[in-house]
């Protein structure tokens, strides 16, 4: 009989911190409440700005109702294989780039804004929180992937390589 290489289970790699996935789908969670009033201040207010704050406070609404699903997501899964966090990793990296971008663009739109005096001051407020907050949630990210996530997945698939 012939004994084949490999082809056993994956090993189930366990969650580094599912407090930091809480956090962080709590953070999105707030950042769309405040993004929500925002769209709802700017269609009760009926500005005649030129610049798109509203759409800007519904793109960020959307965002952050997908990376908090993304991220709730990820706190349910205790163990996952290496392709499950792999697949995860990957949408968070989409979901990280996506936020940044945006923050980018609410950083350029709050410039424009501050610069016009057409636009409405509430809505402004709401444009600047939303950014703060982007950013707040691209920082805790990073350092949460580059000094938990990454460094406690590389010593369990090291550990689970000594096993075989």
């Amino acid at each position: 009989m012939r004994r084949r290489r490999g082809g056993g289970p994956a090993p189930l790699l366990d969650n580094p911190s599912v407090a930091l996935c809480v956090i962080s789908m709590a953070m999105d969670f707030f950042l769309f409440f405040v993004s929500s009033l925002g769209v709802i201040f700017a269609s009760l207010l009926r500005q005649s700005c030129d610049i798109p704050l509203w759409w800007f406070l519904a793109l960020v609404g959307l965002v952050a109702s997908v990376s908090a699903v993304l991220y709730a997501k990820m706190a349910w899964t205790e163990h996952g294989s290496d392709r499950t966090w792999t697949i995860h990793g990957f949408l968070a990296f989409v979901v990280f780039l996506v936020q940044g971008g945006t923050m980018v663009w609410g950083g350029y739109l709050c410039w424009l804004a501050l610069a016009s005096s057409e636009c409405a001051v509430d809505v402004l407020n709401f444009t600047l929180v939303c950014t703060g907050l982007l950013a707040l949630i691209e920082v805790i990210g990073f350092f949460s992937v580059y000094f938990v996530f990454i460094p406690s997945f590389m010593m369990q698939l090291r550990d689970a390589a000594k096993f075989t």
